[in-house]
């Protein structure tokens, strides 16, 4: 085998080993892995606010539901029930809907909503984001959207592995010798996350464009 050859396999192989070790991270062993995140799906029925409390204890947060394709996800591996909590909510400001994750407006929701136009309807003040499923008008099949519910009914839920971003004081702060200061979009710079939080995919392209270097530099002798 040439040594360009032996080059592009060590870099695939590099390639590949380090998205393994990517997709395999989950640390709850019932976890899916779907789209570089960890989704939990509980099938105990629970209020919203003790379905959060129930992922916060496992060390993660209601699930962030972004696309489509997600919610088709949850759909493999929804139970019995069919409904299920995500992480979305304007219970501290009515019509504005947010995330739990990070509190941040849930954008994505307006092309989630339930078809129809009719969602999300406030009824009865339902406040609290929930993956619904119905039949679709003259047919057979299933359609799933995002539909507001009250949060003291019962469903199951959709745990997602990160911890809750928090909002600090407008203040500098120092978190391990790293200064960092609030941001105005209420988001947490990654330094302050500590342990929780690892760039994997900044961290593989480091790891190849080290090797590449060390080979081009003839530092690496196959």
């Amino acid at each position: 085998m040439g040594m360009k050859n032996m080059k592009s396999l060590l870099y695939l192989t590099l390639i590949f080993t380090s998205l393994q070790e990517v997709r395999s991270a989950c640390k709850w062993s019932e976890s899916i892995s779907y789209d570089n995140e960890c989704f939990l799906f509980n099938s105990t029925q629970l209020s919203y606010s003790d379905a959060k409390s129930a992922c916060q204890s496992k060390g993660g947060v209601l699930a962030k539901v972004v696309d489509k394709m997600q919610i088709q996800e949850a759909s493999k591996n929804r139970g019995a029930n069919a409904d299920m909590w995500i992480g979305a909510d304007d219970l501290e400001n009515e019509g504005t809907w947010v995330w739990v994750y990070d509190r941040e407006v849930a954008t994505e929701l307006a092309d989630l909503w339930m078809t129809g136009g009719l969602e999300p309807s406030n009824c009865m003040d339902e406040d609290c984001a929930k993956i619904s499923y119905a039949r679709a008008p003259s047919s057979t099949s299933i359609v799933a959207g995002i539909e507001d519910e009250d949060c003291r009914v019962l469903y199951p839920f959709i745990c997602m592995e990160r911890e809750p971003i928090t909002t600090p004081d407008p203040t500098t702060a120092t978190t391990t010798g790293v200064v960092v200061t609030s941001t105005s979009t209420g988001r947490v710079p990654i330094a302050t996350c500590g342990a929780n939080f690892i760039d994997t995919s900044a961290l593989l392209v480091l790891c190849v464009r080290l090797v590449v270097y060390l080979f081009d530099c003839n530092m690496i002798v196959l």
